[in-house]
């Protein structure tokens, strides 16, 4: 009697349940599908001061000055994409400290306290203290034209524009990179465009 070959068992490979992509280069992170972009996620709330970032001590802003009132998400649901976000950032340690600008390096540390109602539609770099944004996407398709080195904005060349990563976005998306660094800009696909950026003016590691 011939004996049955027995099978070597694989060896389990642990890999992030989270759907992402990161890009070792830019320190770009997109996480995909990370949360529900159902109306009960959002809430309105009035901009009590819509001329200035004070709104950042009530951990709210709203960038449509003529508006009674601005668009975020629950904190509650902040709090769930901010601990996947720093999961996926945990298991690409080793790339990210291989990326030679440090400025580009995803920090592990980060802490929003301040959040944006967004719809800039030309290139331009974020103004906040360290850089760092978390943009979250509701009840839209986009696309995210990310130039994936630092530049200012305002003197790419149309050959460096062609060469911007464009980033195709759905509801429940959400994507983090160095916004004050890094030249970008949002194409409207389809949908009415919730789009909520997060911020912290905080220093981080």
């Amino acid at each position: 009697m011939t004996k049955k070959r027995q099978r070597r068992a694989k060896p389990k490979q642990t890999k992030s349940t989270i759907q992402h992509e990161f890009h070792p280069k830019s320190g770009i992170v997109v996480l995909r599908d990370v949360f529900e972009p159902t109306a009960p996620a959002f809430v309105k709330f009035k901009c009590v001061h819509p001329n200035t970032y004070d709104c950042a001590k009530h951990g709210v802003h709203g960038t449509d000055l003529t508006a009674d009132s601005c668009t975020t998400l629950k904190s509650e649901v902040i709090e769930h994409v901010v601990a996947k976000l720093t999961s996926v950032i945990r298991l690409h340690t080793k790339q990210i400290k291989a990326i030679k600008n440090r400025a580009l390096r995803p920090p592990q540390d980060f802490s929003p306290d301040c959040v944006i109602e967004t719809r800039k539609e030309t290139w331009h770099t974020d103004g906040s203290t360290n850089g760092w944004v978390l943009i979250l996407y509701g009840d839209c398709k986009r696309q995210l034209h990310i130039y994936p080195t630092p530049h200012d904005a305002g003197m790419l060349t149309e050959e460096q524009k062609n060469d911007a990563l464009e980033l195709n976005i759905s509801s429940g998306d959400a994507v983090f990179f160095n916004g004050g660094q890094l030249p970008h800009k949002a194409v409207k696909v389809s949908g009415t465009a919730r789009v909520v950026q997060i911020r912290s003016t905080r220093k981080m590691k």
